[in-house]
């Protein structure tokens, strides 16, 4: 069964851009000849870079937004106690998924790390409360630990790293 494509929106540094985002075991992000996610300002450069790269059919209906100035806003907190759990699920996906596609030493601690906080990220996957995944009369509402959200923060500054140094902006003429 061949890949199938989606159009990934996320908001960074205050812009709200797309990135090219694929189906497949494990998921991840297309990454261009250069080693890098390119990333368009609107759907239609998007889907007009995947048709000419052989990426389409692309998806682009409805994709979520990933709000990574609210995760990076809760990665620098050094008094967080709470945070949008379902924003903090995102990135943290969002990375695993840049990690999994991107060979190198990043991606790689990124992993490892990842792999450590198995419990921490089921919390944090519970604590969305997704309606397919809770009864509808409960809700979990959970204590975070200063340590679980210690190493939250610090996945997610791997994370913001591994991220900054994979997507680049993409430009009409280049590749």
């Amino acid at each position: 069964m061949p890949r199938e494509y989606y159009g990934c929106s996320f908001r960074h540094e205050g812009a709200d851009r797309y990135l090219i985002w694929y189906a497949d075991e494990p998921d991840g992000v297309y990454i261009d000849r250069a080693g890098y996610a390119p990333t368009f300002p609107d759907d239609r450069l998007l889907v007009e870079y995947a048709r000419v790269h052989g990426l389409a059919p692309i998806s682009i209906q409805k994709p979520v937004l990933h709000d990574l100035d609210s995760a990076e806003r809760f990665a620098g907190e050094s008094t967080a106690i709470q945070f949008d759990c379902p924003e903090i699920l995102k990135a943290w996906n969002l990375f695993g998924d840049f990690a999994h596609s991107l060979d190198t030493s990043l991606g790689a601690s990124f992993r490892e790390f990842d792999e450590t906080l198995n419990p921490v990220y089921d919390k944090v996957f519970r604590s969305c409360n997704l309606p397919a995944m809770t009864p509808k009369s409960e809700e979990y509402h959970p204590v975070w630990s200063a340590g679980e959200i210690d190493r939250i923060q610090k996945l997610l500054k791997v994370g913001f790293a591994l991220f900054r140094s994979a997507v680049r902006p993409f430009s009409p003429g280049e590749e």
